[in-house]
């Protein structure tokens, strides 16, 4: 049994994922994995999501041809969606309920951030704000420090100094 298998059941059961946007698909193939982790079934026994899960580099290994019928390979789907789902969770597409480093992104803003936005990022008479940010973020917000770089040590040690 591959290690994954082992650990997928109490993660699938112990944890709760969601997403909101484009990623809803890959929240549904969670669901059938779990539902179907006790059969022993080398094909789903069901329509399983596949657009926005499979990728055409996984298409090959999950389309099989069985019985004059093409059949998705279990094993091969659960790698997909397990490989997708990594790339969703780091992207923050995906959260994980009640964790804080895989925390909801919309936790991420102030809660006041409707109001700050509009005290940060007036609008111009055309009534875009994007095109002033980056001066109107100068002004506002403190210089950080800038690096330099020693030659007493490798390159990639560098040292915070007054700018």
């Amino acid at each position: 049994m591959p290690h994954y298998r082992r650990m997928l059941p109490a993660l699938l059961e112990t944890l709760q994922f969601c997403s909101d946007n484009r990623f809803q698909p890959l929240i549904e193939a969670l669901a059938v994995i779990q539902r179907h982790l006790g059969s022993h079934h080398r094909y789903f026994p069901e329509t399983v999501p596949v657009e926005g899960v499979v990728t055409p580099a996984w298409r090959e290994k999950v389309f099989e041809e069985a019985e004059g019928e093409y059949r998705v390979n279990r094993r091969y789907y659960e790698l997909c969606v397990l490989e997708k789902f990594q790339r969703a969770l780091k992207c923050k597409e995906v959260w994980v309920e009640g964790s804080y480093a895989f925390r909801n992104p919309s936790e991420d803003m102030p809660g006041d951030w409707s109001d700050e936005r509009r005290r940060i990022l007036p609008r111009d008479e055309s009534g875009s704000a994007a095109r002033k940010a980056p001066a109107i973020l100068a002004l506002r917000c403190p210089r950080a420090p800038r690096r330099r770089c020693t030659g007493e040590r490798p390159r990639r040690w560098c040292v915070q100094g007054p700018s």
